[in-house]
């Protein structure tokens, strides 16, 4: 965290640190999950890398054991690639010269360590010369085969290494330095042991502590983009390498911040990798704004009105529904009646993701006055979506793999309804109870179902052990946009209790089943043969 004065502090001797500002404190592999958000082996790992220490595999299978070989091989073999590549370009006149007019700086090509291939041959030679195999080599993503040869894919490109989350090198992208039509402009390596570019995020590794002190991330299209954003002094953008956005992306912008910049290139491509992304952001819960640069892609931007420019820019960016509401109003004619009614069932399910009511009022609000449209009957609609909306319940149904807390839950999301809600309290009363597990819930269920008090009125006529717990439980309770909601979550508990307990009481008969067959007991077994059969049908079991 950011702080003016000193408050952090190593003991050596003990080989633990303690932070009297934020009172967090561990040991050194600890610190290094904390600080770059890695899990116990990876920062294991890091540290080794950072120390020098190679990393021995004790206890594990013959073949994990080889496939960890293969991946620290691989990332050998990758690096001495990398410094082949940069090395090449410092005689590569030509391409130096396209890289200083796009504006960039030695000090941006040294940092993002960026390089050329002028010779196939000359690299597969140093790679089998550095004790790899010749097999092995073409396993790297690096070469591929014409009819003829092996040759670079990345001969005659401009080449940008791409670094996982520990800054090693796990594969390439390369840009065409030529005008030819039928090349494509841009190439990645081929998804091999350590590169799959859903995963991975360019220059990630070089953004990451500065989208943690920033709080967000601004995400780019493009190589070029991020390091001269980076080279103007934007250091916490990253790139999705010119492909959508994915969920695996998301995971690991996750890892530093919740809250995402987009700033895509404004042709039709760019703005509907937009759209996407956005739904995608939404859909795991990251704040999300947009910062619109209408005939600029962010490297050109940058060259033609400076840091200033795109610093006001990102002052005030659009908000994610703002941009997509825009959007989707320009695809139709707002004339047509019967296109306002298409434009309005597009639009409203962006609502379901804000979560915030005010923000969601004042959205309902916006739409409204834009397309004339009644707020009543947006806000029915909405509900409409919300009650249909598989994500909507805050408990997800799936009766095959039912956790005793998943359970635990769904009883208490019962309680809590019928505490707030008369009306779930009446329709209660006419149900049986006896899908309650916990004993002292079933008691407290039982009390409130007595009473016609809500809040605090309800609480002083319960128990003092009763009003602690419901206290507890109704200050945490989830918020619910409607009593729609509220009553759809109560309903998804119910069924969910009663179908584990008919699961439970059918498990139980079969076992008794099975037994009296074992026995060779005829007289039980057409009672619980009756009996299964009344449960199995979901008819009620009066036994």
């Amino acid at each position: 965290h950011s702080e003016k004065t000193p408050s952090f502090t190593v003991s050596p001797h003990k080989g633990i640190f303690h932070c009297f500002g934020c009172h967090e404190s561990g040991d050194l592999i600890s610190f290094s999950q904390k600080i770059d958000h890695l899990s116990f082996f990876e920062a294991i790992e890091s540290i080794a890398k950072f120390a020098g220490i190679a990393i021995h595999y004790d206890d594990v299978s013959a073949n994990e054991l080889k496939k960890q070989t293969a991946i620290q091989q691989t990332f050998k073999a990758l690096s001495i690639a990398n410094e082949f590549f940069v090395k090449e370009l410092l005689s590569a006149r030509d391409v130096l010269n396209y890289i200083n007019k796009r504006g960039l700086n030695q000090d941006s090509i040294t940092q993002f360590q960026l390089g050329f291939c002028s010779s196939s041959k000359d690299l597969f030679s140093l790679l089998t010369q550095s004790n790899f195999s010749a097999a092995f080599v073409q396993q790297l993503g690096l070469f591929s085969k014409s009819t003829q040869s092996l040759y670079c894919r990345f001969y005659q490109r401009l080449i940008f290494p791409i670094l996982d989350f520990q800054g090693r090198v796990a594969g390439f992208g390369g840009r065409i330095l030529s005008n030819e039509k039928d090349v494509a402009k841009y190439i990645n390596s081929d998804e091999s042991l350590l590169f799959n570019k859903r995963k991975l995020l360019y220059g990630f590794y070089q953004a990451k502590s500065f989208v943690r002190k920033a709080g967000c991330v601004i995400l780019v299209e493009g190589y070029m983009d991020v390091i001269t954003c980076s080279q103007f002094g934007f250091k916490n953008v990253v790139a999705c390498m010119g492909t959508s956005l994915t969920n695996e992306q998301i995971l690991l912008i996750k890892r530093v911040t919740n809250n995402v910049l987009l700033m895509f290139d404004n042709d039709a491509a760019g703005q509907q990798s937009m759209k996407k992304s956005i739904h995608l952001l939404l859909a795991e819960n990251v704040e999300v704004g947009v910062v619109a640069l209408k005939q600029y892609d962010p490297a050109d931007f940058l060259l033609h009105h400076g840091a200033q420019g795109l610093t006001a820019l990102l002052s005030k960016p659009q908000s994610s529904f703002d941009f997509l509401f825009e959007m989707i109003k320009k695809a139709y004619d707002l004339t047509d009646i019967h296109q306002v009614s298409k434009c309005v069932k597009e639009i409203l399910p962006l609502l379901v993701s804000i979560k915030d009511d005010v923000l969601r009022r004042h959205y309902l609000r916006k739409i409204s006055c834009d397309l004339a449209i009644d707020e009543e009957i947006l806000v029915a609609n909405l509900d409409k979506i919300l009650y249909n909306d598989e994500n909507f319940s805050k408990i997800k149904l799936n009766y095959s793999d039912v956790t005793e807390n998943k359970l635990q839950k769904a009883e208490t999301l019962v309680i809590i309804s019928i505490a707030v809600n008369l009306n779930l309290r009446e329709y209660l009363k006419g149900v049986s109870l006896d899908f309650f597990n916990n004993t002292d819930k079933k008691d407290l269920c039982e009390s409130i179902l007595i009473s016609n008090k809500l809040d605090s009125e309800l609480i002083s006529e319960l128990t003092i052990p009763q009003q602690t717990q419901l206290s507890s439980w109704m200050l945490s309770m989830p918020e619910y946009s409607s009593e729609l909601q509220l009553k759809t979550v109560f309903n998804d508990c119910l069924t969910l209790l009663k179908s584990q307990k008919k699961q439970s009481q059918v498990a139980i008969i079969k076992n008794k089943i099975k037994q009296l067959e074992s026995k060779g007991d005829d007289t039980g077994l057409e009672t619980l043969l009756v009996e299964l059969d009344r449960l199995k049908k979901g008819e009620k079991n009066e036994c």
